[in-house]
C-alpha cells in the first residue's frame, strides 16, 4: 500500500485561545500528519504567541486579514502533501481520524474524496450525538452529486482528498462569506468519486460565536449563489427529473423554515416541473400556501416524529 503525504491546514483569526487543543489533538494523532500549515490571518490577539510554542510539523505564516477562504487558499498554496484536510482551530479531530481516511485513499485509488460522521459537542464538552441525528439524510459513496446538490453532507473538516483534483476543480472562492466548502465539495462532486466512512472521525464544537449562528443573513446568501451555480451546472442538467425535483424540495424547505415563503413555493413549483408524478413536491406546495409559520409548524412536528434532533439556539 502506497503510502501519501498528509497536509492538514488551518486557517485562524483571533482563535489563540482554542489553537492550542486543536494542534495538539494533530500532534497526537496515530498518524501525524506530514505537515501542519497554520495561516494566521491577521489575528490581534496571542495567536503568535501561541504559534511561538510550536515547530516541526506544524508550519505558520503570517497575513493580513483577507477571510477564511483566502487563508485556506494560502494554505493550499504552501501545501504539499497528496491529501489535503482541513481543520478550523476551533473543532477537533478523533485520534484516528488523519489515519482512517488517509488509509482510504491509499487503498482505494477510485476514491478521490472520504469523508466521516462527526460528533456535535457542546461549549461545555458534552457530546451531543452524531450530525446525522440533526442532519439526517443520505450519506452515500461513489457520485455523490445529486445528493450533495441537496445539502451539504458534512462540515469542513470531516474531508479529505487528494490535492491532484484541485487542477480540476481551483481553490476556494474568496467571493463567498461562509458556505465557501460547500461550493468546492460540489465542484469536487462533478468530477470525482466520494467515499463516505461511518465513524465519527471529527468535532464540531457549538458555541455562540460559530460563523452559523453570527452571521446566518450572510449565510443565506452564500447559498442563494450556491443554489443558482448548482441550477446551472452541466452534472445537475445530466440528473433525472426526479433526482432535479428532490433538489428543489430541499432548498424549498430551507427557504419555507428561513422565512421566505415566495422563494419556497417557487421552488416547490419547479419541482413539480420537473418530476409531474411526484406526489410530495404537491403536498409541499399545498402546505407552503398556509404560511410560513403554519408549514413551519408541521415540519417540526415531522422531523419530531422522525426523531431528528435540534441544535438549541442555533
Amino acid at each position: 500500500m502506497a503510502s501519501l503525504r498528509v497536509s492538514v491546514i488551518i486557517s485562524t483569526y483571533n482563535r489563540g485561545d482554542h489553537l492550542p487543543a486543536t494542534l495538539d489533538c494533530l500532534l497526537q494523532q496515530t498518524r501525524v500528519p506530514d505537515e501542519i500549515i497554520v495561516v494566521d490571518d491577521g489575528s490581534t490577539d496571542h495567536t503568535q504567541d501561541v504559534l511561538k510554542r510550536y515547530g516541526p510539523p506544524v508550519i505558520s505564516v503570517w497575513q493580513a486579514n483577507q477571510g477564511l477562504s483566502a487563508g485556506r487558499n494560502r494554505g493550499l498554496e504552501l501545501a504539499t502533501g497528496d491529501l489535503i484536510a482541513f481543520l478550523d482551530s476551533d473543532d477537533l479531530l478523533a485520534l484516528d481520524s488523519i489515519e482512517k481516511r488517509a488509509a482510504i485513499l491509499e487503498a482505494h485509488p477510485e476514491y478521490d474524496v472520504v469523508y466521516s460522521n462527526v460528533q456535535m459537542v457542546s461549549a461545555k464538552g458534552d457530546v451531543l450525538g452524531l450530525y446525522t441525528e440533526f442532519r439526517p439524510g443520505p450519506r452515500p459513496s461513489g457520485d455523490v452529486y445529486a445528493h450533495l446538490a441537496q445539502y451539504n453532507l458534512m462540515p469542513v473538516h470531516a474531508y479529505m482528498f487528494r490535492r491532484a483534483c484541485l487542477d480540476t476543480t481551483g481553490v476556494f472562492d474568496t467571493a463567498l462569506y461562509g458556505m465557501q466548502d460547500y461550493d468546492l465539495w460540489l465542484r469536487m462532486a462533478e468530477h470525482f468519486q466520494f467515499y463516505f466512512l461511518d465513524e465519527p472521525l471529527a468535532q464540531y464544537i457549538l458555541h455562540d460565536t460559530m460563523m452559523t449562528v453570527r452571521q446566518k443573513p450572510k449565510m443565506q446568501q452564500d447559498h442563494a449563489i450556491i443554489r443558482r451555480r448548482i441550477y446551472q451546472s452541466p452534472a445537475f442538467q445530466r440528473l433525472s427529473g426526479r433526482e432535479q425535483a428532490t433538489v428543489f424540495l430541499k432548498h424549498g424547505m430551507q427557504r419555507m423554515i428561513d422565512g421566505h415563503s415566495r422563494d419556497g413555493r417557487a421552488l416547490f413549483r419547479k419541482a413539480i416541473s420537473a418530476a409531474p408524478a411526484m406526489p410530495s413536491a404537491y403536498v409541499l406546495f399545498g402546505l407552503s400556501l398556509l404560511g410560513g409559520r403554519a408549514f413551519n409548524a408541521v415540519h417540526a412536528a415531522f422531523q419530531r416524529a422522525r426523531g431528528v434532533r435540534t441544535i438549541s439556539g442555533t
